[in-house]
């Protein structure tokens, strides 16, 4: 009944505090509770839910409210986020995103169950053979706002955007 204090209270919790908040509290608690406070809850934090409770969480918002959590994660997450969900509100959702996401999380709908494309991330660095380190690490610094939150390597490509190679992050 005091939604400045809730909307506090949630500011000082990490995705991971308020996924564990909604959690805890029971099904009807939980629909009240999003109702309200559903744009307190940061895209990480909807994804750090156990399946069992996100997939009634995503059902309680609407189409925009879930598109607006895909197109803040990145294209693996995104994909467990909408799998379990209606096939008709995933149409739903995915006339809300922008292209380039639509197009991400179809190319991931495209593959069997529990594949590797299924569950790869699409997200990626490419730089071109000719740069060096140098070139590649002024590169990443001035990016790093476009870049995937999470990589772990380059992808090495020719000028014909044909992949020669990957350098592991840790070399």
């Amino acid at each position: 009944e005091n939604s400045g204090r809730v909307h506090e209270i949630l500011s000082d919790l990490s995705p991971s505090d308020k996924a564990e908040l909604l959690e805890k509290i029971t099904p009807d608690q939980r629909k009240a509770f999003m109702l309200g406070f559903a744009g307190d809850f940061e895209p990480e934090a909807i994804s750090n839910l156990q399946e069992d409770v996100r997939t009634p969480v995503l059902e309680g918002m609407s189409a925009d409210e879930v598109a607006r959590i895909i197109s803040d994660l990145e294209s693996d997450d995104a994909l467990d986020l909408i799998i379990p969900l209606d096939n008709e509100f995933q149409r739903e959702i995915m006339r809300r995103l922008s292209a380039k996401t639509r197009m991400a999380i179809e190319e991931g709908l495209s593959f069997p169950e529990k594949s590797a494309g299924r569950l790869m991330q699409r997200e990626f660095v490419a730089v071109p053979q000719f740069w060096t380190v140098g070139k590649t690490l002024d590169y990443i610094r001035a990016a790093q706002e476009t870049l995937p939150e999470d990589f772990y390597d380059l992808v090495v490509i020719d000028p014909s955007y044909h992949v020669v190679g990957e350098i592991p992050l840790n070399r």
